[in-house]
């Protein structure tokens, strides 16, 4: 891209850019999967009827029935807003939207059908079969109509938001060299690169020419790509812009890029850029402690049996106490005692922490076997009621360790921002056991603040089922 402080800089011709509008596509696309889902429910309702009955001819009550359903299926995904470009395109959720907005449909046309008493022709096994094929239907549909928008963007055909940059020279080319803004229907129809502002009346011509070349392409959006701390430069740019009919954004990728939890955030005549979200809101941790309850009791009460089977074992494999208890942090850093069983030769007092380590002669016969099976860690659940332990977090490690890579790993101590767990998104991608080098504890740390930043019931659950089936969370267990 071209420098030069006068030049307007277009990709392509603008109207050969954008040749379709989200905004007119939208409504296609709900068009097309009701046209999809009644097709769906006519063919399932002839194979019902020919498999039951003999004959392919449904009633008019079930058209009446799948017409309807249809049509409130559609009024749910607009008023959840799931037809927004960036929602509909997504990798990720959309099963879970597609059978929420279906549930909500199919139970609001049944109970109308039941408490307005109609229906007397519709038949109980078409609706109990539309009922499950229909997801699946919808699911493919919106898998192909959404990969064919994608395709449509990247090729140019199909845009969301029309976009003018202006702004410094290595700020305009950061934001033109996203190639993943086609994803989400950007189109920078055209960009302005201003000078370094060290002249003032330089400036105001340069931003009147922007402005000028702004206009003549009609964007939606105008970007000002200037440095956040240029307040006077992106004020005046502002007060410039507003003349055009279009929505002016103030350029925020490199922050973005370093805090992706990124929000405004407005409490009556105050307003702030929240860069870093508390780590579990009040309702947030509410929920987690109830799944932390719950999970421990049922497991502490199925468990019982193993429990005491394990006590035995340790009793006669070597002499000390069956559990091991040592101080580790735990939310904000505060000290608590966790629970093991011990799987080491009882030692004395020391005053030095050895961690360990693959084939460490400390460990007991039965010990190993306990390690390797993760079932030492199974008495943490008592710290999981008692509130010290989550089931779900980054491990606890010794206190020794903390202080030690807390000075050595950055944002290490963010670890104890929430409690920690019996097992975590580190340890079911095999970072557990020794922590020999900064490496190995480094790729568990982003690991647990990957887990922070991402928190939810679900990443819980899934986490939880990973610890019991996925190989690799017994990796380098010691």
């Amino acid at each position: 891209m071209s420098t030069n402080t006068q030049t307007i800089e277009f990709e392509q011709h603008p109207e050969q850019l954008v040749v379709l509008a989200w905004r007119n596509i939208a409504p296609l696309v709900a068009f097309a999967e009701a046209a999809g889902l009644l097709g769906a429910a006519f063919i399932s309702s002839v194979i019902y009827y020919s498999i039951a009955y003999g004959q392919t001819v449904s009633t008019k009550g079930d058209l009446s029935f799948e017409t309807t359903v249809t049509i409130f299926y559609v009024l749910v995904r607009i008023l959840r807003g799931d037809y927004a470009y960036s929602v509909y395109i997504a990798s990720s959720g959309n099963l879970g939207r597609i059978c929420r907005a279906w549930f909500l449909a199919f139970l609001a046309v049944l109970a109308a059908v039941f408490l307005l008493k109609v229906g007397s022709e519709l038949s109980r096994g078409m609706a109990f079969s539309l009922f499950f094929v229909g997801p699946i239907v919808l699911s493919l549909l919106q898998r192909l109509l959404a990969s064919l928008c994608l395709s449509a963007c990247k090729s140019g055909l199909l845009a969301v938001r029309r976009i003018f940059v202006i702004g410094g020279s290595n700020e305009v080319e950061d934001f033109r060299s996203n190639a993943n803004r086609a994803r989400f229907g950007q189109a920078i129809i055209g960009s302005y690169v201003l000078g370094d502002g060290s002249d003032p009346d330089e400036e105001s011509q340069r931003i009147t020419r922007a402005v000028a070349a702004a206009r003549r392409v009609n964007p939606n959006d105008i970007l000002i790509a200037l440095p956040l701390g240029d307040h006077a430069r992106i004020q005046g740019l502002v007060e410039a812009c507003k003349v055009i009919p279009a929505s002016i954004h103030l350029g925020a990728d490199l922050l973005l890029k370093k805090y992706p939890a990124l929000r405004t955030v407005r409490a009556g005549d105050t307003a702030s850029l929240e860069l870093v979200r508390e780590p579990l809101t009040p309702a947030e941790q509410i929920a987690k402690r109830c799944f932390d309850v719950m999970v421990a009791i049922l497991a502490l009460v199925l468990l019982s049996p193993l429990f005491a089977v394990v006590a035995i074992l340790i009793k006669l494999d070597s002499s000390g106490p069956v559990f091991f208890r040592q101080d580790r942090h735990c939310y904000n850093r505060r000290r608590f005692k966790i629970f093991k069983f011990r799987t080491m030769y009882s030692a004395g007092p020391s005053d030095t922490f050895v961690q360990a380590k693959r084939d460490d002669p400390r460990i007991t016969p039965i010990g190993a076997w306990l390690r390797r099976t993760n079932i030492d860690e199974l008495p943490q659940l008592i710290n999981v009621l008692i509130g010290d332990m989550s089931i779900v977090g980054p491990r606890p490690h010794a206190v020794e360790h903390d202080e030690d890579f807390e000075k050595r790993i950055a944002y290490y101590s963010r670890r104890h921002n929430i409690k920690p767990g019996i097992t975590g998104w580190a340890q079911v991608n095999g970072l557990r056991g020794e922590t020999d080098t900064d490496e190995k504890m480094r790729a568990r740390v982003e690991h647990d603040l990957a887990y922070l930043d991402h928190w939810s019931l679900l990443f819980d659950l899934k986490i939880v089922l990973l610890t019991f089936i996925s190989p690799r969370a017994y990796h380098n267990a010691v």
